[in-house]
């Protein structure tokens, strides 16, 4: 019962965030999460996985994947990168990875909150209201494969619409 009303009150400020932040469609929103036409904010996926931590990239350190520009912090990350960039890209375009599994919807996240799940990068959405709440990634990880389930599902309907 405490699960599934602390998961009520999340959606519940996801809806509420939703809205605020122009609305539930995301028909307009590219399949990748960009700012100012780089991935991940510019933070470096290989580092998620080499440093365990989120590190800012570098604009002299670039390479486009799948029509996207990521940003790396060294010169090893890049070349880490090229060898096998699917291994290294943020699940989900790097949109919230709680969102994509709850609402089919593309939330932008907090590239500081994040976990890999299986290989996976994945990426969640923070602000004070869910960090009240225990956070996107807590209520993820307190059912990891049935959210992992439903994002894979609802991210391959949102790719080929």
């Amino acid at each position: 019962m405490r699960s599934t009303l602390k998961s009520a009150i999340v959606l519940g400020f996801m809806a509420i965030i939703m809205w605020s932040c122009g609305g539930g469609s995301d028909e307009n929103k590219p399949d990748h999460y960009l700012v100012d036409g780089v991935a991940i904010e510019g933070y470096d996926p290989v580092a998620y996985f080499t440093k365990s931590e989120a590190v800012k990239g570098s604009s002299e350190f670039t390479f486009e994947y799948e029509g996207v520009t990521f940003q790396f912090s060294s010169e090893k990350h890049l070349d880490l990168f090229k060898t096998d960039p699917a291994k290294y890209a943020p699940a989900y375009g790097g949109w919230c990875a709680y969102a994509i599994a709850e609402k089919s919807f593309k939330m932008e996240p907090d590239p500081t909150n994040w976990q890999i799940q299986e290989g996976e990068l994945q990426l969640f959405y923070e602000d004070f209201w869910t960090e009240l709440q225990g956070g996107l990634k807590k209520e993820w990880n307190a059912e990891p494969e049935e959210y992992k389930t439903k994002a894979d599902t609802n991210w391959d309907q949102i790719v080929t619409e």
